[in-house]
């Protein structure tokens, strides 16, 4: 379960639901952990060089934005609600 929270909260898995193809709910707000975090857990990770860490994260992040702007959030780290 923990293994579960830390990929949530560190945006590799975000938790969200879609309602008819268009409408996004995102269910738990991520808390930024870094996903260091989350990778150090698990050996299937290990291979990956800081410089694949990178890039990881930065798409990480684009999905990250993506899925915020699909839900109708402000691009912030906390994601705000608009509605």
């Amino acid at each position: 379960m923990e293994l579960s929270r830390l990929a949530v909260d560190t945006k590799i898995f975000p938790l969200f639901e879609v309602e008819d193809g268009v409408n996004y709910t995102i269910n738990r707000q991520p808390r930024g952990t870094h996903i260091s975090e989350y990778t150090k857990t698990q050996r299937r990770w290990r291979h990956l060089t800081d410089e694949d860490l990178l890039e990881f994260e930065r798409n990480i992040e684009q999905r990250w934005k993506r899925l915020v702007y699909l839900a109708g959030y402000k691009s912030s780290d906390e994601g705000g609600q608009v509605k």
